[in-house]
């Protein structure tokens, strides 16, 4: 996999980093920030709208994480046609792009993908193979089915896939990759 087979460790931008401002995460400004910054490895969530869109968006899991971060709770957000999302939704004032458009814009980028619903593995899988991305992509979940899934539609030897695991050691929460299934 082209960028992602050394012996080093990798640097990654987390939903593009803090570089265009914390609010702004999985952003293009957020990605572009990351390139300015020298990241080769830019890291993303994505989930998959009503309409079959695919986009870069974290989101709340949940009413309380909505409350405390203040982004739109995810599978409401998925419920949405991508207009809708356009026109009611921005993150520090930048709208939510669309993963095939991120893949476009940084071809000279690595990106680590985390799937974040079930229903975002095969649109996602789809835009990767149209894009010839799959040796610049490694696809991460904390649902380790996520992550095969993605792996097999893909049929790709060169292909990596993940699984994030958390762990709480004595009230500290580690956050960890276990290895590349």
């Amino acid at each position: 996999m082209a960028g992602f087979d050394s012996p080093t460790p990798h640097l990654f931008a987390h939903r593009g980093g803090s570089g265009a401002g914390s609010a702004r995460e999985n952003t293009m400004a957020a990605f572009q920030a990351a390139v300015k910054l020298g990241f080769k490895f830019i890291e993303t969530d994505v989930i998959v709208t009503r309409d079959n869109h695919v986009i870069t968006y974290h989101g709340s899991a949940n009413f309380f994480m909505k409350i405390i971060f203040g982004l739109e709770i995810r599978r409401n957000v998925q419920k949405m046609n991508y207009s809708k999302i356009q026109k009611n939704i921005t993150l520090g004032g930048e709208s939510i792009p669309e993963f095939s458009e991120v893949l476009s814009k940084f071809k000279g980028q690595n990106f680590c993908i985390d799937i974040k619903t079930n229903e975002a593995v095969k649109p996602l899988v789809e835009i990767i193979k149209k894009q010839k991305a799959e040796k610049r992509i490694v696809i991460t979940s904390f649902s380790k089915n996520r992550s095969i899934r993605a792996n097999r539609l893909l049929h790709g030897e060169d292909f990596k896939t993940a699984c994030l695991c958390v762990y709480r050691i004595k009230g500290t929460i580690i956050s960890m990759f276990p290895g590349l299934i």
